[in-house]
């Protein structure tokens, strides 16, 4: 294209950090004008999509940051970590939409008025429809933190750690109507050690893919666009389900403590003792092998509990909203070897 801007409308999810590193990249780049940006609120119906384990307290929380961004309407006094886009949308006098459906008629009159060039998506949890996608002059992107096509969908840092993959990445790819299921634009991979928690490797390819944007975006200028096949096969996930956050004694040792590592993005994983729900925040797999689920030592280290096949070391519990050692937890709460985890 010309030395004219790219005209673009940028698509995320309200409180979304990985929207949040790609509206920033965006906003560092002169040749790019933003048309629009589009946010699906919480979840599409206006509620939040809360994880088993949220608490009352939690849920008021929520309630209230709903209640005051309706009251404040697009202020920047509004806690600007989780609303940083609305922020500066206001800011800037970036016209900002926030549709419960993007599949409205009026809506998709509303985004081929705007006539972009482009558009971006980056953590929008809606389907788009055919309608929606083939607006823009050029095409419509969306930035997936996994190395397309595994872990396709919801969630990707969740299966990524549950499934035991050896390599991940992130992918800039064409929206198609198959959910990520578009020709790859570019792609960046990453290796795993097997160690990262949730927290960490949602960080590390929210950034990575916040990158992208300047070299997608150059991309798009010259219109030289790839457009890579995806390779046959591949997997696909919906978001955790309460039985995904909960942790069954009776498998491996290792799938458990994956589980693990990949509920720290929440309060951590589940489990029962003595009738109180406990989350665990860190383990460590063990060769020791005794009953599945039963305490088998307490002490200094953490709490060593059986495993289908072997065992494992809690070494933390979130108690409290705190991250405390597990032989202090096991100590204020009287457990005793064989005590038994369900």
């Amino acid at each position: 294209m010309s030395n004219d801007l790219l005209r673009v409308v940028f698509f995320s999810e309200e409180g979304s950090d990985f929207g949040k590193r790609h509206f920033a990249a965006l906003l560092d780049l002169p040749e790019v004008e933003i048309a629009a940006v589009v946010v699906s609120p919480l979840s599409h119906t206006g509620e939040q999509n809360l994880p088993p384990g949220i608490t009352l307290r939690d849920r008021i929380r929520n309630a209230a940051w709903r209640c005051l961004h309706a009251v404040a309407g697009l202020s920047p006094k509004v806690d600007p970590a989780a609303f940083y886009m609305e922020a500066e949308v206001w800011i800037r006098g970036i016209p900002f939409l926030r549709p419960r459906r993007i599949k409205k008629r009026s809506f998709i009159q509303t985004i081929r008025e705007l006539a972009p060039d482009v558009i971006l998506c980056a953590g929008h949890r809606q389907i788009f429809p055919e309608s929606l996608i083939q607006i823009p002059k050029l095409t419509a992107i969306n930035f997936h933190p996994s190395l397309l096509p595994e872990c396709r969908g919801r969630n990707p840092w969740f299966w990524t750690i549950v499934t035991g993959q050896q390599q991940t990445g992130v992918t800039a790819h064409h929206m198609t109507l198959g959910i990520d299921e578009g020709d790859i634009i570019i792609q960046e991979k990453v290796p795993l050690t097997g160690k990262e928690t949730y927290m960490e490797l949602y960080a590390r390819l929210t950034g990575l893919s916040a990158d992208m944007v300047p070299n997608v975006v150059a991309l798009c200028r010259t219109g030289d666009l790839p457009s890579i096949p995806q390779r046959p096969g591949g997997s696909r996930f919906s978001d955790p389900s309460a039985a995904d956050y909960r942790i069954d004694w009776t498998k491996p040792a290792i799938e458990i403590e994956r589980g693990i590592r990949a509920c720290m993005g929440q309060r951590g994983a589940i489990t029962t003792l003595k009738g109180d729900r406990i989350y665990l925040c860190k383990a460590d797999m063990a060769d020791e092998t005794g009953p599945v689920g039963q305490i088998l030592t307490i002490n200094e280290r953490g709490v060593l509990a059986g495993t289908k096949d072997a065992s494992l070391w809690i070494r933390r519990i979130r108690q409290n909203d705190q991250d405390l050692p597990a032989n202090e937890v096991a100590d204020d709460c009287n457990w005793q070897i064989g005590d038994r985890f369900a």
